[in-house]
Formats: structure tokens, sequence, C-alpha cells
């Protein structure tokens, strides 16, 4: 008899009240193969009752004010062999069978789902991006904010697909601040980690703070990590973010440096 694998969809969350039923719905209609484990890090809203009436284990516990340190705790508290992790502003659009496929595959990899973007910018937009966020159960995440797991296993794309609407302007709004502040005391550890500042960039541009944007490009751009899965979208947004700022003679010596010699 073929073996199964234990799937969780895990996920941490505050004040989620709005979202976190549609996630819930979306990862397990009418199915209970699924373990759903949420982490409530301190709301003061009905998240975790909305999320155990969906069919959730929920756990409570204080916000530790790092990202992984917090999923990382929930994923602690599964026994799951696959683990998904996703977010309250997250939901699945479509993928059941791959989801399922899940139960009969070896964790032996990490799995990238393509997200679909929501955003505004005048008028509702998508962009699409793939995301590492299906994990053997042993695997845990590295990194204050903008956490990531860095496996010595091979990366696979799954036929799996999720929308994210926490770029339009209300959750970007009530997010402000919160990321930088806490990126500013990972760098005060670890000054020289490329991945940071390149997020650090991030978070300033999705606030227009073009400068500060720069300022971080251009710091883990000179930290290198050109072989690494982030290294492309850091090129685009810095090009971007020189072009707004009007310094266009930078812009293409950037370019011109990533060219293959």
């Amino acid at each position: 008899m073929a073996q199964t694998w234990r799937i969780a969809l895990v996920l941490i969350a505050r004040n989620e009240a709005p979202r976190i039923r549609r996630l819930l719905a979306a990862w397990r209609p009418g199915s209970t193969r699924y373990q759903m484990l949420a982490l409530d890090t301190g709301s003061v809203d009905d998240t975790a009752a909305l999320a155990q009436a969906a069919g959730a284990q929920v756990h409570h516990g204080p916000w530790p004010n790092d990202f992984s340190l917090a999923r990382n705790l929930a994923l602690d508290l599964t026994c799951a062999d696959w683990h998904v992790v996703l977010d309250a502003d997250e939901w699945v659009i479509d993928g059941g069978a791959a989801i399922a496929a899940l139960r009969h595959t070896s964790p032996d990899f990490v799995g990238a789902l393509q997200f679909q973007n929501q955003y505004h910018d005048g008028k509702l937009r998508h962009a699409n991006a793939w995301m590492s966020c299906v994990f053997p159960g042993a695997l845990r995440y590295q990194g204050r904010v903008h956490q990531q797991v860095v496996p010595e296993l091979p990366l696979r794309c799954l036929s799996i697909r999720i929308g994210h609407d926490g770029y339009l302007p209300q959750c970007v709004q009530a997010r402000r601040g919160r990321t930088s502040a806490l990126l500013a005391q990972e760098l005060a550890q670890r000054p020289t980690d490329a991945y940071a500042w390149y997020q650090l960039g991030k978070s300033c541009d999705v606030y227009n703070e073009r400068a500060a944007a720069e300022a971080a490009f251009e710091r883990a751009a000179a930290l290198g990590g050109a072989r690494q899965p982030w290294w492309n979208d850091l090129v685009v947004r810095r090009l971007f973010t020189l072009k707004c700022l009007k310094r266009h003679a930078d812009a293409m010596d950037f370019a011109d440096g990533q060219k293959a010699p």
C-alpha cells in the first residue's frame, strides 16, 4: 500500500476577521483530509473564533516581534509531513488536485506557488510572482521579517495558484512602518545581509519612498547575490526606482553591469 503523507495549512494571524474565513474555506472545501492550524498572536477581533468555526486548530501566543519565530512556533505545533504556509490575506484560487497529490508525494523538495498579487495604481491590477510556500515538515524559517527557508533541497513549481490582496492601499497603510522597523532591527544585527537590504528597499518602495528605496537597493546590490532567486526582482525594482528619481545614467550603468560576460 502506498504511503500517505500528512498535509497541514499553517498560518499566523492577528486581527484578520475580515479575511480569514476566505482562506480557510478556499483551502478545504468540504474536506477533512488536511489539518489547518492558526497561531493567533493577539487578536482583539473575532479572528480566533472564526478560524475555529471554519475547522482550524487555533493556538494563542504573544507576538514575538519576529516573523520567523512566530511561524516556527506555529510549525512546531503540527506533526504534518508537508506544511503549506499562507497568510490570511491570501487564498487558493485553484490547484486542489496538486494539493491533494502531496498526500502521495515524498516530502523531499520545496514547492513554489504562483501568486496573483492585486495592487491599485488608479485601477485594480494583478502581478504574478512565484513564492516558496510548501515545505517538508522539518524545515524552519530564518529572518525577522520577509522570512525565508534556506534548504539544501530542490525547488519545484507546483500547479497551485494563490490570490493575494495585501498590496491594496487599505492593507498597505495598516502595516505602514511595521515592516521597516523590523528590518531595521534585523540589519542592526546583520548589516551585511543583502537580502534584508533588498527587502527594506521593497518596503520603502511600497510607500513611494524612492530615495530610501534606492539607498537600500544600492546597498543590496553592492553586497552581491546575483545567483539568489530574488536578484532579478531587485534589478527590475532598482531600475524602476532610478527611473522615478530621474537618475537615468545610474540606471544605465547598473543595467550594463547585469550583462553576461
